[in-house]
């Protein structure tokens, strides 16, 4: 552990914890204000990446007219200061422990025993916030004309670019008697179709999607079936019907640079069908398996 005492002086000052701690790249901030100034604010920054500077949550201006403790645990490289407005005697320090792990540093005091909150969050929130969730929709209804007719199939096509994805969902919505949905692998001699465009929940900092989907394509063969049929049933007057088909953590993990076909088959004697197909997946490497 390293401790560091900064001069009550406005301005900014910088340390480079990855020097000072040999490497190790999460570290273990704790912020003391054992004696208050009479009146000043506290900005804290970190670095992760060249000339990258984000602030720490609640740090944007933490007041120092009052006696303060703060730990955090985060992984960077540099950590800046700026004291603002500060006036009258005070004391700051910083204590600084690191390791290789977010265990290896420690988490604050009393996270374990009932006096200190721990933030979490689920996969898909900080996938949005990252702008790396992506969603489409493919549809066949009577607005579009394009109804899906008795004994009939149709297909949509499905290509993963260079990353991995991971789908969080995948639903159902129409109106129909019985369709049976099949899920198909390196599907060959693909044309014709309509572009189904992707779309990012995030519209301040999206990441540019790699994937590509068609509707009503033409195949000279779908592939390999590796899911299927799955069958839905509805019944004649029935105006909506819907199912969720990924329980919550099963999430399909689908490879980079390959493509899919996913076939919507209805039998003879039940009419048309109307239905809506939508997609919501993450783009990006899973977090497990840890590399060796």
């Amino acid at each position: 552990m390293s401790m560091f005492t900064l001069q009550a002086a406005n301005g900014a000052v910088e340390l480079d914890v990855a020097q000072r701690e040999e490497g190790h790249r999460f570290h273990r901030l704790d912020l003391i204000v054992p004696i208050p100034f009479s009146a000043g604010t506290l900005k804290v920054e970190i670095q992760r990446a060249p000339d990258v500077w984000a602030t720490v949550g609640e740090l944007s201006a933490m007041a120092l007219s009052a006696p303060r403790s703060i730990a955090f645990v985060a992984s960077f490289d540099r950590i800046r200061f700026t004291l603002s407005g500060v006036s009258g005697g005070g004391e700051f320090y910083v204590f600084v422990e690191s390791g290789d792990s977010w265990m290896d540093a420690g988490f604050p005091e009393g996270a374990f025993t009932g006096y200190r909150a721990l933030v979490t969050q689920p996969y898909t929130e900080a996938n949005v916030k990252n702008g790396a969730q992506f969603y489409a929709r493919a549809s066949w209804s009577q607005t579009q004309g394009n109804q899906i007719a008795a004994n009939s199939t149709v297909k949509l096509w499905f290509k993963t670019g260079a990353k991995k994805i991971i789908v969080k969902m995948r639903e159902l919505h129409y109106a129909g008697e019985e369709i049976a949905v099949r899920l198909y692998a390196s599907p060959t001699g693909v044309s014709g179709g309509t572009d189904i465009p992707v779309r990012n929940y995030n519209r301040i900092n999206p990441v540019a999607t790699t994937c590509q989907g068609k509707q009503d394509v033409t195949t000279t063969s779908d592939g390999v079936l590796f899911d299927g049929p799955e069958m839905f049933y509805g019944e004649t007057g029935t105006s909506n019907r819907s199912g969720t088909t990924i329980p919550q953590g099963r999430e399909r993990i689908l490879p980079a640079n390959a493509e899919f076909i996913v076939a919507f088959s209805t039998p003879s004697g039940t009419g048309s069908t109307r239905l809506q197909y939508f997609l919501d997946w993450y783009e990006g490497d899973p977090d497990l398996p840890r590399p060796a």
